[in-house]
């Protein structure tokens, strides 16, 4: 490995590193990221962004059945 980590000892995957540099891109602007990958929250955690995960406590989102209908 050529230096150290911006994770640490983590090691990411490219897709997981994409999703922690975006939510750091977006900043405040960003209400929390998800995840369900208990590493990558907890790095993403201590850079200081919300983690929205039900391993770290925070209810999962709830999203219609298959059959609801949208719209009316």
């Amino acid at each position: 490995s050529r230096g150290g980590s911006r994770y640490g000892t983590w090691r990411p995957k490219t897709l997981d590193a994409i999703h922690v540099a975006t939510a750091e891109t977006l900043g405040a602007e960003l209400t929390a990221m998800i995840t369900y990958h208990r590493k990558m929250a907890a790095v993403a955690q201590s850079r200081g962004l919300a983690v929205a995960s039900a391993d770290g406590g925070v209810p999962r989102l709830q999203f219609p059945g298959r059959n609801a209908q949208v719209g009316g």
